[in-house]
């Protein structure tokens, strides 16, 4: 079988074993039909806070952070946008773009235009961060577990600050973009070196896909929410580094609905360790030079069985790189093992170092061959690695030595895809942990297996981004219905438009994604008058999302008994009767007293001056002399079909169905 490498700018082929071998690879997502329009969705109906355009006026001076060269983001798409939603507000003179290089070399000016494109870089100044220059540093005080802070002197002393980056998941940061756009990227030496230590780094919670209690990712957000971002924007790309989606707003709020975005897609499970693991480094500019191919070791570390072999293609067209301390470091004792206990009796952090703690700890576990263009095999030497120049024959032979039974497994796209295997403990980053961190919000997940349905949204007081949010959330971690109430049509619309599918009851004001089919059990919504209907088609839709068999019967109010004696036959065969009235909520008690199945009452503010707004019917439900009545809050037909969600389910569950 043929397997294509991501190696870099045009890939590599590998035959393997197709009876011994598994290839992971991210969720295949589409790119955005129009980036640009996404884009701006992003920047006008941000996931929380105000639009882009209401947080600048005139007149301010602004600052864009943006990834250097070793990252693929598109900022020939993103600053763009980002210009021309400030046009009119904001003169070009008055931006500056600081690329967010760490410690990483400045890019050069063929590589700006390149990165930006050349109307950008011919119009607004672009400034590479350094690390390294004292002179271009403001102490910002210390945050986080006792870092202290330096950052770029010009985006602290800017009126608006933007991030933009985008989001895939990071080998000991947890994920990428957002908050990393200010620290590590641009602060000063002394900030990374703390940020980076070897206590943070070898902190088991420092790995891909976790943030909340990860020690680097945690102090990050500390210094960007102590010292000030006015909007961040994050995209989320496919394998072909296209967009797929983007996020605005407020910087923590924006980045955690990024990262559950992107986590969907490259977090990927598998049942049990592999003998062989082939990865890559996601090919041009990610494996340009050997300390990012790291990401790509440690991406198949996850996977590795102790004492297995990594097999790593990266192209490395920039070398070690030449630049930094990652060479000198890893030259700097005879082993791999001698390196960590090097490290780990510092007093003082050196630069990089992190870079070959993670690259010795992944050494001192496995086996890791490099497949590369531009370095030797006795530069990999004096790195503690191997060399081939036939991946296929080292795969065979490692497979060989592992003995029968062995399994190999390929991640073509390298970190791209962040396989665990499926016991793997880590808290808040695997598909089955019970919270959600959205940053605006935390999600149940447990919430579906409890109740047998998962946690519904309620829409008003949310912005659109956050109610999309959510719901990317919850269709990502759960399996059934997904449900937003008291939707307004505009807001749908937006929502529908973001997410790409769900359906819309404009009566009910529901919007609803993987409604269940409808079942045995039968639920009749009763109305007393036209008036109730609102709430009525609420109970209606959210029964019926929720796969119960419903029945609707309108205008049977006790002014009229017959009515209701009219329909008593379709009050017979139900399992549960809803009731929806206002005024003095009589019908609930009539219908009680005629039927034998469950009742919920659901008292409405229909009424005139005495019926208070609903609370005449509520309180004469309560006190109904038909016995057993469940009466739920004012108007809430979601609460009534809820209810009856809960008796159906008990039912189900007792006949062990």
């Amino acid at each position: 079988m043929r397997v294509r490498l991501a190696y870099g700018s045009t890939g590599l082929d590998v035959e393997v074993d197709p009876e011994v071998t598994t290839v992971v690879e991210p969720v295949y997502q589409r790119a955005a039909a129009d980036p640009g329009a996404t884009l701006r969705a992003a920047l006008r109906q941000p996931v929380a806070g105000p639009p882009l355009r209401e947080r600048v006026r005139p007149g301010q001076s602004v600052a864009i952070s943006a990834c250097d060269g070793t990252r693929p983001q598109p900022r020939h798409l993103m600053i763009p946008a980002i210009l021309e939603e400030l046009d009119g507000i904001t003169r070009l003179e008055d931006v500056v773009i600081l690329v967010a290089t760490g410690t990483h070399r400045g890019n050069d000016l063929g590589e700006l235009c390149e990165m930006f494109g050349d109307a950008v870089a011919g119009s607004v100044r672009i400034v590479n961060h350094d690390a390294r220059a004292g002179d271009e540093l403001a102490f910002a005080g210390v945050h986080g577990d006792g870092v202290p802070t330096w950052l770029n002197r010009t985006w602290l002393e800017a009126d608006v600050r933007i991030t933009t980056g985008f989001v895939e998941p990071h080998f000991f940061a947890g994920f990428s973009g957002g908050p990393k756009l200010v620290a590590p990227g641009l602060a000063g030496l002394d900030t990374v070196l703390v940020l980076h230590d070897a206590a943070r780094i070898s902190d088991p919670r420092a790995t891909w896909g976790i943030t909340q209690g990860n020690p680097v990712h945690d102090d990050v957000r500390a210094i960007a929410a102590a010292t000030g971002v006015t909007f961040g924007l994050d995209v989320v790309l496919n394998r072909d580094k296209e967009i797929v989606a983007a996020f605005g707003g407020d910087l923590l709020a924006m980045h955690a609905a990024a990262c559950e975005a992107a986590r969907r897609a490259a977090m990927r499970p598998v049942p049990a360790p592999f003998d062989v693991v082939v990865t890559t480094n996601s090919g041009f500019p990610l494996d340009q030079n050997l300390y990012q191919a790291v990401k790509g070791m440690a991406a198949a570390r996850q996977i590795a069985r102790p004492g297995g072999t990594i097999v790593c293609a990266a192209e490395c067209r920039d070398g070690f790189p030449d630049h930094g301390s990652y060479q000198q470091v890893l030259a700097s004792a005879s082993s791999p093992q001698a390196l960590l206990d090097s490290i780990l009796a510092r007093p003082q952090t050196v630069p990089d170092q992190w870079q070959v703690q993670i690259q010795a700890q992944i050494q001192t576990a496995n086996r890791v061959v490099m497949h590369t263009s531009y370095l030797s095999d006795s530069e990999l030497a004096a790195a503690h690695l191997e060399q081939t120049a036939d991946i296929t024959g080292t795969v065979t032979d490692a497979l060989a030595a592992a003995g029968p039974g062995a399994r190999l497994c390929v991640l073509p796209e390298g970190p791209q895809t962040i396989p665990y295997v499926a016991t793997t403990p880590l808290e808040g980053a695997m598909p089955d942990s019970p919270v959600l961190h959205l940053g605006f919000a935390r999600l149940d997940l447990g919430r579906e297996e409890r109740q047998g349905i998962a946690e519904v949204v309620y829409a008003p007081g949310k912005t659109r981004g956050q109610i999309s949010a959510i719901v990317r959330g919850l269709l990502s971690h759960s399996t059934g219905p997904v449900l937003v109430t008291r939707v307004d049509a505009e807001t749908a619309d937006a929502i529908r438009a973001d997410i790409g599918a769900g359906d819309y009851d404009r009566e009910a004001r529901l919007m609803s994604w993987r409604a269940a089919p409808a079942g045995e059990f039968t639920v009749t919504v009763v109305s007393a008058g036209t008036a109730d209907w609102p709430v009525a088609a609420e109970a209606r839709a959210v029964a019926s999302a929720v796969g119960l068999n419903t029945r609707l019967i309108h205008d049977v109010g006790v002014a009229g008994l017959d009515r209701v004696l009219q329909v008593r036959d379709q009050l017979d065969d139900a399992q549960a009767v809803i009731v929806v009235a206002g005024m003095e909520g009589a019908l609930a008690s009539v219908i009680g007293g005629l039927v034998g199945c469950p009742v919920i009452a659901v008292p409405t503010s229909v009424g005139y001056g005495a019926s208070f707004d609903g609370i005449t019917a509520l309180l004469a439900m309560h006190a109904s002399c038909a016995a057993g009545i469940t009466v739920v809050n004012i108007d809430s037909g979601f609460g009534a079909a809820m209810a009856a969600h809960r008796i159906a389910r008990t039912r189900r569950e007792a006949d062990g169905r």
